[in-house]
């Protein structure tokens, strides 16, 4: 998996930890940036940012995207909140199989929450 140099400062401002100042709008960017580039971690931070308003408006159908994009990386978490996503219906159609698949194969890559569904 690429490594992106501005995970750090970007979770750091969205955070506001390890000494940089609290600022959602700029660690939401630095995402962004680094989303668009494929960093996997980075497309599950945007989806996290648009799911929580972290830096920019909620915007669940963004969330999903994102979420979708880092899946389809192998990022577990990623993984899991699609699942979730496809289980509730959030931001588009309820397909309870693609829920099950998405969960499983989190579960598979050790996600204990993963695994309960």
């Amino acid at each position: 998996m690429p490594v992106c140099p501005r995970r750090s400062t970007a979770s750091a401002c969205v955070t506001g930890i390890s000494g940089v100042p609290k600022n959602t709008r700029r660690g939401f960017q630095y995402h962004r940036q680094a989303a668009k580039a494929g960093v996997a971690e980075a497309q599950f931070s945007l989806g996290v940012c648009y799911s929580r308003g972290e830096g920019t408006r909620k915007n669940a159908r963004q969330a999903r995207l994102w979420y979708g994009r880092a899946a389809k990386q192998g990022h577990d978490d990623a993984m899991y909140n699609l699942g979730v996503f496809y289980n509730t219906g959030r931001a588009g159609r309820k397909d309870p199989a693609a829920a099950a698949r998405w969960f499983q194969r989190a579960a598979n890559l050790g996600d204990r929450d993963a695994a309960r569904h």
